[in-house]
């Protein structure tokens, strides 16, 4: 969202955030909700809506763009603003709205009342309309948001070999599993089983886990009491602390294989960050993926609880070192091409521009 709104700002616009983050936004004026973001409950939805409509009544907006379905799309509709853009990211309709027939309906209702209706892949646009959250297949626009593509690149060998040193995988094959720890999404658990079956063939193999921003602290226990259970304390390194972009790219450079195995996902941007700088995808079979990558060509495709293949394909890419620069001319060309943020943003300024015209 900082980048977001930072963009924005720069381009000489007036930006107003509400929020309920107590993180701060240079440049953008903050009206912050009162607690932490809510999970949707229905007795407590009037008495946030009337203050969201409240706020956006006084700021008098261009246009309100609503970031993730629950709840800020929910309370950008009941405000009756328009024009009305609301940006899905996935979790909502994959998971939330499956378990709760409330959040369903909800969703519904929402969606029905906002201008457009943004995706950042067309997988996931065909999902929302197959599914019926919507109807009107006009109002739902896959735009990817895109990476910085400067700053997400392959550095030099000398470099990378100063970062190894710096993290302790000098000669190791390090496997990067970039979500945060998060039961239903990250899957760490399978990642960790797939690399007790590696370190069999690969004694020296290294998982590097990231904590990320948002964490489950009772899953984190279970996680790291696996860990202790399988005796892979040593081929673990886990970055406590969430770390910045520029750190984001040194990790992506020391990691050899990037395994990202959700159960649903919308092309997460650490997926592309990682394909920018050079590292072997191996994700889940989901639809969304085949956007770009294509199993055996510039990724590997895997059934994340088949704990077996996960761990035959990481054994592949150590055995058959030249795959990384093969697969990295074909990712780095695909990402320059359609995930550039600077380009790519310009494409939601065309857009605002139409509707505040319209």
């Amino acid at each position: 969202m900082k980048k977001f709104t930072s963009t924005f700002k720069k381009k000489g616009h007036e930006i107003h955030l509400i929020t309920w983050d107590s993180g701060s936004f240079e440049g953008v004026e903050i009206h912050r909700l009162r607690g932490k973001t809510p999970k949707i409950n229905k007795w407590l939805i009037p008495v946030t809506a009337i203050k969201v409509r409240e706020i956006i009544k006084r700021i008098q907006p261009d246009v309100i763009h609503s970031h993730y379905l629950l709840p800020n799309t929910v309370y950008g509709a009941l405000s009756g603003f328009h024009p009305h853009v609301a940006s899905a990211y996935g979790s909502e309709i994959y998971l939330q709205a499956k378990k709760y027939p409330f959040i369903s309906m909800l969703l519904r209702y929402s969606l029905a009342r906002t201008d457009i209706v943004l995706t950042t892949s067309e997988s996931f646009r065909q999902d929302i309309l197959e599914l019926g959250f919507l109807r009107d297949a006009d109002k739902v626009i896959a735009m990817p948001w895109g990476i910085d593509v400067e700053l997400y690149s392959r550095k030099r060998e000398g470099e990378v070999f100063t970062l190894r040193e710096k993290y302790q995988v000098q000669d190791n094959l390090v496997i990067l599993n970039p979500r945060g720890i998060r039961r239903e999404v990250g899957g760490y658990s399978q990642s960790v089983r797939a690399l007790s079956k590696v370190v069999e063939y690969i004694p020296h193999a290294v998982l590097v886990l990231l904590k990320g921003c948002v964490s489950d602290i009772g899953y984190e226990r279970e996680l790291f009491a696996l860990i202790d259970e399988l005796g892979l304390e040593k081929n673990i390194r886990y970055i406590d602390k969430l770390l910045s972009p520029k750190e984001m790219v040194d990790v992506y450079n020391i990691s050899d294989v990037l395994l990202s195995i959700p159960p649903s996902d919308q092309f997460s941007s650490c997926i592309q960050e990682g394909m920018a700088c050079g590292v072997i995808p191996i994700v889940s079979r989901l639809r969304v993926y085949e956007q770009y990558l294509k199993d055996g060509k510039n990724a590997f495709f895997v059934s994340r609880n088949n704990i077996e293949e996960i761990a035959e394909k990481i054994v592949y890419c150590y055995d058959n070192p030249q795959i990384k620069d093969d697969f990295n001319r074909i990712n780095r060309a695909l990402i320059e091409e359609h995930e550039d943020w600077d380009k790519n943003i310009e494409k939601i300024v065309k857009l605002y521009e139409e509707l505040v015209n319209a």
